[in-house]
């Protein structure tokens, strides 16, 4: 089975989603969608260190073509669009940018995304986990920095961007389908904390989140299985950075979720009312738990 990507850039007009931060909203993000941000947002804040943990000896995502950008928020109206064209192309059985029947890129993501100026697209197929999806966006094949061949790696990075919905789908003949919409409309939600996720590693699950404030948080904790563990800064800075930890992975499901205090002192939770679960641990076919909605919307008491 081969691996395939391509990507595109284009000039679009977003629509803002409205749920607790982190809590899916219809299914929306899948497990494998939010990973693939999570994973996204550690090498826009990081990307040599990013190369360096995940990519190895390659000569790409130099500093001085590739600075560190801030991370996105994922959107449900651009999740909408970037699902709804994976399970397209998977259905039907084409690799490209507009839908499967001709009907234009603008025309799809317009009925979803609206009150942006620009936007971009990055699509994949027959990658067996999110990090090599996403990893095969970056290394383009061997094409360097800012050249030709290099429009996912630019997407990822681009710093106009600050939303993004990612769309999995599996099925078709290329197994799984990927895409990537990104946005410059207006972050949908207040909380500093813009993604979360686990991601899988042979015999180790490492957790990821990533936090965007003015100033660094007081403290960055993952509570597992309702065990309290604090998280170390891995990606970028204090401000702007991706905060992990890695543990080794088990044989059932976990729930957990992610809690930061910020330089005023106030707790913010990801996700907000429920739980994630480590999908794919030990067969962990599960993504999230839901809980009863908490009094206040957007914090929490420890």
């Amino acid at each position: 089975m081969s691996s395939r990507l391509s990507t595109l850039f284009l000039l679009l007009l977003a629509t803002p989603a409205a749920a607790g931060n982190g809590d899916p909203v219809g299914g929306h993000p899948s497990y494998r969608e939010r990973a693939i941000l999570a994973l996204t947002n550690a090498c826009r804040n990081d990307p040599a260190e990013y190369r360096e943990t995940w990519l190895g000896d390659v000569k790409i995502l130099r500093p001085k073509n590739y600075p560190p950008v801030r991370a996105l928020s994922w959107t449900l109206p651009l999740n909408r669009s970037a699902r709804a064209h994976s399970i397209d192309m998977a259905r039907s059985r084409c690799f490209q940018h507009d839908s499967c029947d001709g009907t234009s890129l603008w025309d799809r993501i317009g009925g979803y995304y609206k009150g942006a100026t620009s936007m971009a697209e990055n699509i994949a197929a027959g990658y067996r986990s999110p990090l090599a999806a996403v990893n095969g966006w970056l290394l383009e094949g061997g094409a360097a920095d800012q050249s030709k061949g290099d429009g996912h790696r630019r997407n990822i990075m681009a710093a106009k961007f600050v939303e993004v919905g990612c769309g999995s789908t599996s099925g078709g003949p290329l197994k799984t389908y990927d895409t990537q919409d990104f946005g410059n409309g207006a972050r949908d939600f207040a909380s500093p904390i813009l993604s979360g996720s686990h991601i899988l590693e042979e015999s180790d699950i490492t957790f990821l989140a990533s936090f965007d404030a003015e100033r660094a948080p007081e403290e960055a904790t993952l509570v597992l299985e309702g065990e309290t563990i604090r998280m170390k800064l891995a990606f970028g800075s204090g401000p702007h950075g991706t905060w992990r930890v890695s543990q080794d992975a088990t044989a059932r499901c976990r729930t957990y979720r992610f809690r930061f205090r910020d330089a005023a002192g106030k707790t913010w939770w990801y996700p907000e009312n429920g739980a994630l679960l480590t999908t794919g641990e030990g067969g962990c076919a599960r993504e999230y738990e839901a809980r009863e909605r908490r009094p206040v919307a957007r914090a929490d008491e420890d």
